[in-house]
């Protein structure tokens, strides 16, 4: 007995049984009767493609802020607001304690202002805080720089604790 292997009917998908020796190029579909050659190896065995992406409205493709509506074949030219989340109540998602605490501890590195997306100054108390690590090494020199460098890390941790310093899209900190 020889072995089978499974063809798929490019017209209607059903699966047949053909004896794997089986050189017959003209197979006859015995479910819908259309008449299709067979694949030279097992492996070209076509596989069904996806399902079509379904018509409604989705994010913009663009990159706009927008929803726009794909009416199953193409994008179309109609708009709209993208839904608000429930849970949106115009606060950061960034903690104020976190930002304090980072301010206050790992402020030389300019974490405080990296947390909030200040990429800015926090990149200035960084190199500030390097340069004054560095001259400190040195010849304590560096102390002209940490010394400043920490009161003003200080009022900022302080600050963002108590709210007054917003993150980098202006939003009031949790």
């Amino acid at each position: 007995m020889g072995e089978k292997r499974t063809v798929v009917c490019p017209e209607c998908a059903a699966r047949l049984k053909v004896s794997a020796e089986s050189t017959a190029k003209n197979l006859r579909c015995a479910k819908c009767g259309a008449t299709f050659s067979t694949p030279e190896k097992p492996s070209a065995v076509r596989r069904a493609a996806p399902p079509p992406t379904p018509a409604g409205w989705y994010p913009d493709p663009h990159g706009a802020p927008t929803q726009r509506y794909f009416d199953g074949r193409r994008w179309t030219d109609q708009l709209a607001p993208l839904p608000t989340s429930p849970r949106y109540d115009g606060l950061s998602t960034k903690s104020a304690a976190v930002a304090g605490l980072l301010q206050l501890f790992l402020g030389w590195f300019g974490l405080g202002r990296f947390y909030l997306g200040y990429g800015g100054i926090g990149g200035v108390q960084l190199a500030l805080g390097l340069v004054g690590l560095i001259g400190t090494m040195m010849c304590f020199v560096g102390l002209i720089i940490l010394v400043p460098l920490s009161i003003w890390l200080v009022i900022e941790g302080i600050m963002m604790i108590a709210g007054a310093i917003p993150d980098s899209e202006g939003r009031k900190l949790r």
